[in-house]
């Protein structure tokens, strides 16, 4: 999964904490009940510690253990630098238990209620629904065992065979995956189930589905590859619009330190100082910005860029990582600084922008991982205009990958814009589903006046559609047979700083096909995501949820809000289909 063991050993801390601290906010978990862990390397295991409350936790407590058989320098649980020491959990026999007798590459066990009501009264959660082929069908209830003892590791072990969740009687619910994020979704997949389960019992005896039926999703699944494109479209399912699974999405490209400031009037001449209301540090750029919208709207993000071995990159790296994107795809460059901006926010929300290019031109093939690329259900490339050899030479690999998993593939860029730039980057849009340039940017790249004409000449590349924000007059989008371009104005709010408001709007759009909404619709609710962004400070600004933004839409445009809640269907990371496509790679 990881390039070297460091390297996977600070993705895998930074993972735990990120996730451990997402148990509490989804109900998964109380206090510092719970525990998660991931194998690091083929030996050991990164896992959270004892007693420490979860909004506490800090990459630095995370444990580090192993089998008798694999115990670094003979010492389990031994503390490899920049560690605290901890104790690791006490339920680290099941985990470790678990490793040995399956594939598991992560695991989360929670305390959620649904489950652990269930395990008082059941022995087996049934196929309710037929999402439940994603954790190998109906899910057994494991005997009662005390915490931490060698009994409890036996009797999950032996519950799990076939299956990648089991419920523990009046204790809570294991669930393991390929990755962290994999198996936290199905550890919230499985409490859904469970609450679907209660529900269903309330009207009468529920109707449940066979094993031949389950078998018939599966074939149907892999047949036609959910979890691809249009999967959350689909019927049925839990429909939690605040944390809809959109999926894996690979975001590559830009990934800046933005430092703002408002408001600022002018810069005083000399050594003089002005005070200001508020200095923030965002993570940002057409790749990063987006990167952590789409994680807030409910994707697996996975961010693919190069950035500086410097505190800079630690900065974007621990921004990004707070908001739970993946940051293992980030490759650290030694002999240049991360990117970074200082922004000087006018009153009116005005931001001139004083910028260093570095490291992110220095992004090669070697450090992407094509296989993630390959596994995602949308490839996002942000600032191709500013990356360097790559676009010649690699680029085309990268989008070969993501179009073999069959992702939808959209592209941003950063810079300004000039006709040699589109010239450059001619053969990446004509692969792509979608380029959403702002107005200014479309016009300088086509030499257009009109953007008309601009957008036509973007679609005889090959492009599938174009979406074009223009500011405070909204966006302008086209595709393919979709007639002529199509103008929506924005939503009014009360603006702080425009910054980011154009990733915002990507990350929106891309989030409303992931759920299947058609390019209107979507791109509603990427006007919402840029509006709600202008509201605050920084490029992570104003936008919470997807929940939080379609009740904001719904104030403007009721009608596309409901058409895109009712396909926010929450039935798994992927889904469970993708999942088992996933299987087949």
């Amino acid at each position: 999964m990881y390039r070297k063991v460091t390297d996977e050993l600070a993705a895998a801390r930074s993972e735990l904490v990120s996730f451990g601290q997402r148990l509490l906010a989804d109900g998964l978990s109380v206090g510092s009940a719970g525990n998660l862990s991931v194998r690091v390397g083929e030996g050991l295991v990164a896992i959270t510690p004892s007693g420490v409350p979860y909004p506490e936790l800090t990459a630095a407590d995370i444990c580090l253990v192993a089998p008798p058989e694999a115990e670094p320098d003979g010492a389990p649980g031994a503390s490899p630098p920049g560690t605290r020491t901890r104790t690791p959990s006490s339920e680290t026999p099941m985990h470790l238990a678990i490793y040995a007798a399956t594939s598991a590459r992560a695991i989360v066990h929670t305390h959620s209620p649904e489950v652990i009501a269930l395990s008082a009264a059941r022995t087996e959660l049934p196929a309710v629904h037929y999402a439940i082929t994603a954790l190998g069908g109906p899910v057994r209830v494991a005997p009662y065992a005390r915490f931490g003892s060698g009994r409890l590791a036996e009797a999950a072990v032996e519950a799990l065979a076939g299956r990648t969740a089991v419920i523990l009687r009046n204790h809570g619910a294991v669930a393991y995956g390929d990755d962290l994020a994999q198996a936290y979704h199905r550890a919230l997949l499985l409490e859904w189930l469970a609450r679907t389960y209660r529900l269903a019992l309330a009207y009468g005896e529920p109707a449940l589905l066979s094993a031949a039926e389950l078998d018939e999703v599966t074939a149907e699944s892999r047949r036609r590859r959910y979890g691809v494109r249009n999967t959350a479209a689909a019927n049925g399912g839990p429909r939690d619009t605040s944390q809809a699974q959109l999926g894996q999405v690979t975001v590559l490209g830009a990934h800046i330190l933005d430092v703002l400031g408002r408001p600022v009037a002018d810069i005083p001449p000399g050594q003089g100082s002005a005070r200001l209301t508020e200095i923030r540090a965002t993570a940002a750029g057409t790749a990063a910005g987006p990167a952590v919208d789409l994680a807030k709207l409910g994707a697996r993000v996975l961010a693919v860029g190069a950035i500086g071995d410097d505190l800079l990159g630690d900065m974007v790296t621990a921004a990004m990582t707070r908001h739970g994107v993946d940051t293992s795809g980030l490759s650290r460059k030694r002999d240049v600084q991360t990117s970074a901006t200082i922004l000087p926010i006018r009153a009116n929300g005005e931001r001139p922008a004083l910028h260093v290019p570095g490291a992110t031109s220095r992004l090669e093939l070697a450090d992407v991982s094509l296989p993630r690329v390959r596994a995602s259900r949308a490839l996002l490339i942000g600032a191709p205009d500013a990356l360097g050899a790559i676009v010649g030479d690699g680029l085309a690999q990268v989008v070969a990958a993501a179009r073999a998993g069959g992702a939808l593939i959209a592209v941003d860029v950063l810079h300004p814009g000039r006709p040699q730039d589109l010239d450059r980057i001619a053969e990446l849009l004509g692969s792509a589903d979608w380029f959403m340039p702002n107005s200014d940017q479309l016009l300088a790249l086509t030499g257009r006046a009109e953007l008309a004409a601009a957008i036509d000449d973007v679609l005889a590349l090959g492009t599938y559609g174009v979406a074009v924000t223009c500011g405070a007059d909204g966006c302008v989008i086209a595709w393919r047979g979709g007639g002529a371009p199509v103008p929506l104005p924005a939503i009014a709010v009360d603006v702080v700083d425009t910054t980011g408001c154009g990733d915002g709007f990507t990350a929106g759009l891309l989030a409303g096909l992931l759920l299947g909404a058609g390019p209107v619709d979507a791109a509603w609710l990427g006007i919402a995501c840029g509006s709600l962004v202008a509201t605050g400070l920084g490029s992570d600004a104003g936008l919470e949820s997807l929940g939080q933004v379609l009740d904001f839409l719904r104030r403007a445009q009721p009608e596309a809000a409901a058409r895109i809640g009712a396909a926010a269907v929450t039935r798994q990371p992927a889904t469970a289909e993708r999942e088992q496509e996933h299987s087949d790679d």
